[in-house]
């Protein structure tokens, strides 16, 4: 059958690029139609997002969304769509904290040394983000809030930029998804200073999580989804919602 073209907000190489290309061939063997995954970043994820909002509502066209386009609505009500309105939710795909992952040559080496050198230092560490106003914006944000600290934030067009310049040591710090940064902890690059969830992650259980390292309250949880646009048939959004899950 006819390809179906799968919207993907971030760049290549985050977390819900990852996630779209590892559930795709296994999409492809439950209903026989080859999955393209398309990478529309830009705007915090909202090109993507209007994008598959403007689609024809037959199928063949779906998009990932992120927890954070469930906050935008709030922080700007000018966006391009209405998220209640202009896409049919198909599926969640997945749910996951943030890490915070630091530059191998920053000085600190967890949370408690992180805080108390952006005390003496307002304003001097640099943490980046997807985007503004996304999880990974908010996640710093509320780090600052709880920690009583000044930090500097660097906003991205997704993560995987975020990423290059933390590897090189143009910003510090960085929440990032567990998809797109424990490959860099696990060969050194990178330090994991906490998991922003209050469980530990079973992936990499010697990594404390934020509130049990001096932040108590802390909890930020990302999910991604799956959307198609309004007026997809019920039938349609049933097919997938079921080969997906």
């Amino acid at each position: 059958g006819k390809p179906i073209r799968w919207i993907d907000p971030f760049p290549p190489g985050g977390g819900t690029d990852v996630l779209a290309r590892a559930v795709a061939p296994r999409l492809t063997e439950a209903i026989g139609n080859a999955i393209v995954v398309d990478n529309r970043p830009g705007a915090a994820g909202n090109i993507a997002v209007s994008t598959v909002a403007k689609s024809t509502p037959d199928g063949y066209t779906i998009g990932t969304i992120s927890a954070t386009h469930s906050i935008y609505p709030s922080i700007n009500p000018n966006l391009p769509y209405d998220i209640l309105k202009d896409v049919t939710p198909i599926v969640q795909l997945s749910s996951q904290p943030y890490l915070l992952v630091a530059n191998s040559g920053f000085a600190p080496t967890n949370v408690s040394q992180l805080i108390a050198l952006a005390k003496a230092k307002p304003g001097q560490v640099n943490y980046g983000s997807a985007g503004v106003g996304g999880l990974s914006h908010l996640a710093g944000a509320l780090f600052e809030i709880l920690a009583k600290i000044e930090m500097s934030h660097v906003p991205y067009k997704g993560a995987p930029p975020a990423l290059v310049d933390l590897l090189s040591g143009q910003i510090q710090i960085l929440f990032s998804s567990p998809l797109a940064g424990q490959s860099h902890v696990k060969s050194g690059r990178l330090k994991a200073f906490g998991v922003t969830s209050t469980a530990r992650m079973r992936s990499m259980p010697e990594v404390p999580t934020i509130a049990e390292s001096g932040l108590p309250g802390f909890d930020v949880t990302g999910w991604y989804g799956v959307v198609a646009p309004a007026k997809v048939p019920p039938n349609v959004v049933a097919k997938l919602n079921a080969a997906i899950a």
